[in-house]
């Protein structure tokens, strides 16, 4: 049996060809352009500051080959891999300290799924930590919503269409209670 096409026999693979170019170029463009690759050591200390503030995506870029190679060639040492298709999930060291409510921050935490956290981890108390970031402690009807270490909270900004809470500044107990995670904390719906 012999297909017929609704164009003739020598236009039909290019009118396919150019309709699979055309459905995948659309998709291609639907994704945003991934953030520009930071320029220099000023330009990282702002993005590490911002992101951990809750003013910064920090998701785009660690999930940008470019963007990662970048942070390399400014000194920032991954202690995890990111491999394309990956969930962003690890470890970085940055080259020198950053001032983060008043405290330096060298390392920092960050993954992203279903919803996402980046955080730096600081020797110094909860509370003085909180007091700095003016965060409270966590409203009662949020408590579900962080875990039995989170200290205090503060809201960044107002609720994002489609995200259950919206992004939050967090002061938490380490795991083993002997330093302080502090960062930013993003809630999918």
């Amino acid at each position: 049996m012999r297909c017929h096409w609704l164009a003739p026999r020598d236009t039909a693979l290019p009118l396919l060809a150019s309709c699979l170019l055309l459905a995948f170029g659309c998709a291609a463009a639907a994704q945003p352009a991934p953030p520009p690759p930071l320029p220099d050591n000023a330009a990282l200390e702002r993005w590490v500051v911002a992101s951990l503030d809750c003013q910064a995506d920090f998701l785009e870029g660690l999930q940008n080959r470019i963007y990662i190679e970048r942070l390399k060639t400014l000194g920032v040492k991954f202690t995890t891999e990111w491999q394309e298709g990956d969930i962003p999930d690890g470890e970085f060291d940055l080259p020198k300290p950053v001032t983060f409510a008043g405290q330096p921050v060298t390392h920092i935490h960050y993954w992203g799924d279903s919803g996402a956290e980046f955080y730096g981890v600081v020797a110094a108390p909860p509370a003085d930590v909180a007091k700095a970031l003016q965060a409270t402690p966590v409203p009662v009807k949020n408590r579900h919503d962080f875990d039995d270490r989170t200290v205090a909270v503060r809201f960044a900004r107002t609720k994002p269409k489609g995200e259950s809470l919206a992004p939050a500044v967090f002061v938490r107990r380490s795991e083993d209670g002997k330093q302080v995670e502090v960062g930013c904390r993003y809630f999918d719906g």
